[in-house]
């Protein structure tokens, strides 16, 4: 089953479920609760992506079910860099992840 989703962020983003009023007011969150995040093993904060100078990366916030990158387990609060068309895997969610370079979104606008 694909269901597409998607963000807009230029700095970083937690993916994780919202549960009540946890989440941290100041992060922006990729909420997972409604796509059955709980049942699929997903943290409330499981990982985060953001942009460096060079490029996206990924970090596993200690999530309990884990975080794979194109099969390869992250260990955990250690950055890997995070290509556009990389798979990643919280728990037994899996994500295909697809974005356009920052340069590139610039110059069309």
């Amino acid at each position: 089953d694909f269901n597409p989703a998607y963000i807009d962020s230029k700095g970083e983003f937690v993916i994780g479920r919202r549960v009540g009023t946890t989440s941290q007011v100041s992060e922006v969150l990729f909420d997972l609760s409604q796509s059955g995040g709980y049942g699929l093993g997903i943290s409330r904060r499981h990982a985060v992506i953001r942009w460096t100078e060079h490029g996206y990366e990924v970090l596993d916030l200690g999530s309990v079910n884990g975080t794979w990158l194109n099969d390869e387990r992250l260990v955990p609060h250690k950055s890997y860099p995070l290509a556009s068309g990389s798979h990643l895997r919280l728990g037994s969610m899996r994500l295909f992840v697809l974005y356009r370079p920052l340069a590139e979104t610039k110059q069309k606008l």
